[in-house]
């Protein structure tokens, strides 16, 4: 949604979506209407954690 200039994504997902996801990870929902969320990570994250959530991304799209 947004450009990636930082440690920041911004992403629309369907509701359902973010919602279970919300029940394991913590983001930002940055535009309720659009349902757009703001996920940041920190400098240290590991790049298997970022792996396990884009997993869960597209297994809560489905």
């Amino acid at each position: 949604m947004q450009p990636v200039q930082a440690n920041a994504v911004f992403a629309s997902l369907p509701r359902t979506a973010r919602d279970r996801l919300l029940e394991k990870y913590f983001f930002y929902t940055w535009d309720e209407e659009k349902c757009e969320v703001r996920c940041l990570c920190s400098w240290s994250t590991m790049e298997q954690q970022i792996d396990d959530f884009v997993a869960a991304i597209a297994a809560s799209c489905r």
